[in-house]
């Protein structure tokens, strides 16, 4: 049996604007929300995920194309349990939404291993 038949190859650099995030872009998004103060070892990145752009964009991307991508994460900052919703634009290396989440209507993010630690489950 072939073990590696259908992995998928990670690349160093996205070509398409659906690709994965990069180990590149992480690093670039995660120094972008450390820029916007929003770095140490208080926060946690609970949730980061590329957000796919808009059909008119990814209909007219072609191949050579800048690709855009824009990283969705929600930051907790464990010392005051406030959490923000954050979109990051690796390419622009700017953050273009940062919001407080209100627990009331928005709940709360995911549930961290460190946080089972802590409740001694």
């Amino acid at each position: 049996m072939c073990s590696h038949a259908n992995t998928p190859q990670l690349n160093e650099v996205a070509i398409h604007p659906l690709d994965p995030l990069t180990a590149a872009e992480m690093q670039s998004m995660k120094q972008i929300v450390g820029e916007a103060g929003y770095a140490g070892p208080n926060f946690r990145y609970s949730y980061v995920m590329l957000r796919e752009p808009d059909h008119k964009t990814l209909d007219g991307w072609k191949a050579g194309d800048d690709v855009p991508r824009e990283v969705g994460v929600l930051v907790l900052d464990k010392s005051t349990n406030v959490a923000r919703e954050m979109v990051v634009d690796v390419p622009a290396h700017k953050v273009v939404h940062n919001r407080q989440l209100n627990p009331a209507t928005d709940g709360w993010g995911p549930i961290l291993d460190e946080d089972y630690v802590a409740a001694g489950t």
